[in-house]
């Protein structure tokens, strides 16, 4: 049984009339697709350091999946769960309805399974595939995360050719702001070879996630001090950067219902 800070847990089993239950601990907010869309909706997307702080968490829940030799093989947005409706709340993992063990191998060969529009390209050619499938459903999550719109759409036969050939545009107005190693580490995530594609220990040691996160915080909160300052008052006061991401969190929710947040032009 899975048990970690960052997945949803099963608290119980049991069977009647024929029947399987399963009690898995409850979620009080909304899953993560449904924040992404009201925010577009919005005209605004997730700064780079609150990204940052939900990949992170969806990482670790990951490579806790990956030393137990379970691949996960639908990471997307509908999957992870913010546990209450706070603006500071966690992040878990659940949807494992198709979750396999890996078997002694280290691949699959059941040929396509998961969403289309996470799949990685060695599922979409049915080739055997492994843990560096959920690092392409991550890569794809950044990019909606980041960006606000999916990396690869289409019709089936599209998509799954621009998936193949790992056809994404990073040149858009919309990624005019974003870092460049936010945009590295996105890069590194959707590799069409598999066997170059990051794994989660090498993301999760990624400078983008790792270093400087604090200075990007702050850099982020004097930003926002300057073209938002008649709404909030936002200082940071100490090296928490926990504390710290969710006291940004917290002011950018208070904010984030004027148009003014980021121009309705960046989302697409």
């Amino acid at each position: 049984m899975l048990k970690h800070p960052h997945i949803v847990e099963l608290l119980e089993t049991y069977s009647a009339d024929g029947m399987l239950y399963m009690v898995f601990e409850y979620m009080d907010g909304a899953d993560l697709c449904f924040e992404i869309v009201k925010r577009a909706n919005a005209g605004f997307v997730y700064s780079e350091a609150v990204a940052s702080h939900y990949l992170r968490q969806i990482l670790e829940a990951l490579r806790y999946c990956h030393d137990n030799d379970i691949v996960h093989r639908d990471m997307k947005p509908h999957c992870v769960l913010l546990a209450t409706k706070e603006n500071s709340a966690p992040v878990k993992l659940g949807g494992f309805g198709i979750a396999i063990q890996l078997p002694e191998n280290g691949y699959i060969t059941s040929g396509r399974i998961g969403t289309p529009h996470f799949m990685a390209p060695e599922v979409v050619k049915r080739e055997p595939y492994g843990k560096a499938a959920d690092m392409w459903g991550c890569g794809v999550m950044l990019y909606i995360l980041l960006s606000g719109s999916l990396p690869f759409y289409g019709t089936k036969d599209r998509l799954f050719d621009s998936i193949v050939k790992g056809k994404y545009y990073l040149k858009t107005k919309a990624w005019e702001h974003i870092s460049e190693a936010a945009k590295d580490l996105l890069q590194k995530m959707l590799s069409v070879d598999p066997e170059e594609r990051i794994t989660v220990d090498q993301a999760l040691s990624h400078p983008w996630l790792r270093d400087g996160s604090l200075e990007r915080l702050a850099k982020e909160s004097e930003l926002l001090r300057q073209a938002y300052g008649h709404y909030f008052d936002l200082t940071i006061v100490n090296n928490d950067i926990e504390e710290t991401i969710k006291t940004l969190e917290n002011a950018i929710d208070e904010i984030c219902t004027t148009p003014q947040w980021v121009p309705v032009s960046w989302v697409y």
